[in-house]
């Protein structure tokens, strides 16, 4: 009997000293990529969510957020950035522009060969992604001070977005990741510019029908 109470002591002392082991480990994983899961629950001044973030980048160590933005106007930007550790970046940037849809369009085919560049539209919004993680939204957007007709093409907000480095995200997951990400970026950028349209935007882009460019 003796023998038997201390084998069931020796097992709950190996069973206890797992479960600490499993807890620890547990514990590490989270202390050392729990970065994305410590920035604010709406990233670069409100303009993106957090989840849009950690679907796309990896989960790291530590995390950092800003953004940059200029004067209402036909310079007028937004930039906004989020690091994940120090191999993984997802970035972009909103600018004042005067560009058609079809010079937009024709820039981008260029700019990647068009093979893979998949268009999507919804309302007044239009928005271009290609391999690797790039994506473009183009709306009209008048800037202060300036009538419509001045422009030579059509004024316009344009964004790129784009990942750097490792990503959480692949294939169509990482399209619609970076697409959100670039869409949030537009509609905060097209709020605190100033465009002189008062045009309705969409919610989101992720229940738009997207379209190869050579539909």
């Amino acid at each position: 009997m003796r023998a038997m109470k201390k084998n069931a002591r020796a097992l709950l002392s190996i069973g206890a000293g797992c479960l600490l082991l499993v807890g620890g480990v547990a514990g590490y994983r989270y202390l050392f990529t729990s970065g994305l899961e410590q920035l604010p629950q709406k990233v670069c001044s409100g303009a993106v969510d957090r989840e849009i973030v950690i679907r796309a980048l990896p989960p790291s160590r530590s995390a950092e957020e800003g953004d940059r933005s200029g004067s209402p106007g036909q310079h007028f930007f937004f930039s906004c950035y989020v690091y994940a550790g120090d191999d993984s970046t997802l970035s972009g940037e909103a600018q004042a522009a005067d560009s058609s849809v079809t010079t937009w369009v024709k820039f981008y085919e260029g700019k990647r060969g068009g093979d893979e560049l998949v268009r999507i539209k919804k309302g007044p919004v239009q928005a271009l992604s290609l391999p690797d993680g790039l994506v473009s939204v183009h709306v009209p957007c008048t800037p202060q001070r300036h009538d419509s007709d001045e422009a030579v093409q059509s004024y316009a907000l344009v964004t790129e977005a784009r990942t750097i480095g490792e990503t959480r995200a692949e294939g169509d997951d990482l399209r619609q990741a970076v697409t959100d990400f670039a869409y949030a970026i537009t509609k905060h950028a097209y709020r605190s510019g100033g465009c002189q349209e008062r045009i309705s935007l969409p919610t989101d882009l992720s229940d738009a029908n997207p379209r190869s460019r050579n539909e």
